[in-house]
């Protein structure tokens, strides 16, 4: 049986560990990378590379990089809410499944 391959966009203290250990538990599916945009707050890139780290995956801090992955299929997306859309967008664009743990907005 194949697996679907997940990437995560979000780290430590987003929710992304319940959601990565939802993944990871699921025998359809493995986690295959961390990412995130280029030019995030150091911070956010911390924490990123701390679930990374945590999850034994690798982080990639170049979003559009991740998706040209052949072995992304779904796209786990946690970012701070100004950057959800944004996101959401490209993941869609470059053919891949999306799980939004919270919605694009409130209406």
């Amino acid at each position: 049986m194949e697996k679907y391959g997940v990437l995560l966009v979000g780290g430590n203290r987003t929710h992304q560990e319940g959601h990565a250990a939802a993944f990871a538990a699921h025998p359809k599916c493995r986690l295959v990378a961390s990412a995130d945009e280029p030019n995030i707050p150091e911070y956010t890139a911390q924490l990123n590379q701390d679930l990374a780290i945590e999850l034994s995956i690798p982080y990639i801090p170049n979003l559009d990089e991740a998706l040209t992955r052949d072995d992304v299929h779904i796209v786990s997306s946690t970012p701070n809410v100004e950057r959800r859309g944004r996101i959401a967008v490209r993941c869609i664009e470059a053919g891949k499944h999306i799980y939004l743990g919270k919605p694009l907005a409130g209406s």
